[in-house]
């Protein structure tokens, strides 16, 4: 999914969006992040993500998506 999301797929992209908003905000309010704030922040990350085209970079011989995220 990440292979298809880095070449541009908008379906596999937004799905992935989806399954790791929920742990970036709970990561986000482990570090003592306010709700809101914690949000914003998983927000501005993930919008960095898309816009650099970060996931680009994964290589899945190094590790999982969660590794490489942190």
């Amino acid at each position: 999914m990440v292979l298809q999301a880095s070449a541009g797929s908008r379906e596999a992209l937004s799905s992935l969006l989806d399954r790791y908003w929920l742990p970036l905000y709970v990561y986000a309010r482990a570090t003592g992040l306010p709700r809101d704030a914690a949000e914003d922040s998983v927000q501005e990350f993930l919008a960095h993500v898309v816009e650099k085209n970060i996931l680009a970079r994964a290589d899945n011989h190094r590790g999982r998506l969660r590794a490489f995220l942190k």
